[in-house]
């Protein structure tokens, strides 16, 4: 076989001791049992060219994001008000974030992202909890309390991400003043 050809290349790639790569990157899947999963280690890295890529801990916006809803958030609720926020704490810009109304009359929010493995805990349809009322990874089963953020269960480490928030204009808006990785 030709040297740099794409099955050398996909060997070579492939991690060892797992079923070989995912097909067509010539890398391990995620899903692969002997892939390990491991959190990315934290980091704070400047701001370049004027865009911001904070890995740390916290972020806060100067100023605060006013969101008007589109609806109001009722307590009890199934679905969550999803939307996208600047500067998430993984540098996607496609990453959500989403909201609920506790029973208590509190909103809470967090990233849309399982700590197991960076992907959506929902499937793009706005339901997080499971029939207990925990927010539950679809995929992998993860739980995590919803008024905290939490981990209870599963193959997740750590905690979500929990968006700093309020209620404004009569419950109208939500103002976010920026999110905290829960430790």
């Amino acid at each position: 076989m030709a040297a740099g050809s794409g099955e050398d290349a996909a060997q070579r790639d492939g991690a060892e001791g797992s079923d070989g790569p995912a097909p067509g990157t010539g890398r391990p899947s995620a899903e692969d049992p002997a892939f390990p999963s491991r959190p990315l280690p934290e980091r704070n890295l400047p701001e370049a060219s004027g865009k911001h890529w904070d890995f740390g801990l916290s972020h806060r916006y100067e100023p605060p994001l006013d969101i008007a809803l589109e609806r109001p958030l009722v307590a009890g609720e199934s679905v969550a008000f999803v939307t996208r926020l600047p500067h998430p704490p993984n540098g996607d810009k496609a990453d959500q974030a989403f909201f609920y109304r506790l029973t208590d009359g509190r909103v809470v929010g967090y990233f849309n992202r399982c700590t197991h493995i960076t992907i959506p805990l929902d499937y793009d349809d706005g339901k997080f909890l499971d029939p207990q009322g925990f927010i539950m990874c679809r995929v992998h089963g993860a739980r995590y309390e919803l008024e905290t953020g939490l981990r209870c269960t599963g193959p997740a480490t750590t905690n979500l991400t929990r968006i700093l928030v309020e209620e404004i204009e009569d419950g109208r808006s939500l103002r976010i003043t920026g999110w905290e990785k829960i430790r």
